[in-house]
């Protein structure tokens, strides 16, 4: 009879050692099988899992990497943003703005994304604070998703008498901006922010019986709003905010704070 000197293994460690060998083989090639599949991203925002078969500029063929036994599939390379192959490698794709998709693509960002050049300056037509009440502001900004602008504005209220000299007021109001992002924004301006009637000039004239009636007023005061401008291209947009006003003047002896509301229309270059 024949015995050995080496110790007999321990059935129950030599399954823990197993265990453990399985366990580090999942871990490590879990990442392989994550990315065993290429990935075509398209521009309407959809998602493919495919097996690329040719990358052309005419075409892109692949198949459906659930149904690899299936057809080839053939699509336009402009629809195509980008594709990262299994391998890691990413290629992207320049679009044809001929293509019905990426027109729709283009013009759903530039919604929101136009107006975040580094620098622009602007026009706008409007009502509210920043127009001086009712008229027209220059506005300038910097940055990119997040930016800074400064602006000014002026105009006539037509109910003062802008035909007669004597009567016509010149209104102005100028501030500056904080773009948090992109087109949003906090406003703080000071400057005409509304007219209204005056009842100190409210009284009789007993000796002709003729009653005076209360007189418009234009309230200064700074004004914080909170808004945004959204460009549907790169020249035309609108501008919306809205806010509170304080009436430095004190004119009527009830609250000073006013709402304030403002809108307008935009033209950059």
């Amino acid at each position: 009879m024949i015995y050995s000197n080496k110790p007999h293994a321990n059935p129950s460690i030599m399954k823990t050692y197993l265990s453990i060998t399985f366990l580090q083989i999942c871990i490590l090639s879990a990442p392989l099988i994550a990315v065993a599949q290429d990935m075509i991203y398209l521009r309407s925002g959809e998602k493919i899992e495919a097996k690329i078969e040719e990358v052309s500029k005419l075409d892109i063929k692949y198949k459906e990497y659930n149904y690899l036994d299936g057809p080839i599939h053939v699509i336009n390379p402009a629809t195509v943003y980008m594709i990262r192959y299994k391998s890691g490698t990413e290629e992207f794709f320049q679009p044809d703005p001929r293509d019905p998709v990426e027109k729709k693509w283009v013009s759903r960002n530039n919604f929101y994304k136009n107006g975040c050049n580094k620098y622009f300056a602007s026009f706008a037509v409007g009502h509210g604070p920043s127009y001086g009440w009712i008229g027209i502001r220059y506005q300038g900004r910097i940055g990119k998703e997040i930016g800074f602008g400064w602006h000014a504005g002026g105009g006539i209220f037509p109910n003062l008498g802008m035909l007669a000299i004597d009567r016509s007021h010149f209104l102005y109001s100028g501030g500056l901006k904080f773009f948090f992002y992109r087109g949003m924004y906090v406003d703080l301006q000071y400057g005409t922010f509304m007219v209204i009637k005056d009842n100190r000039y409210y009284n009789y004239d007993y000796s002709s019986s003729y009653r005076y009636e209360p007189k418009d007023v234009i309230l200064h005061g700074p004004s914080m709003t909170c808004g945004g401008d959204w460009f549907f291209n790169k020249y035309i947009g609108i501008n919306a905010a809205v806010g509170f006003s304080y009436d430095v003047q004190q004119v009527r002896s009830g609250p000073h704070i006013f709402p304030a509301l403002e809108w307008g229309v935009i033209c950059k270059w």
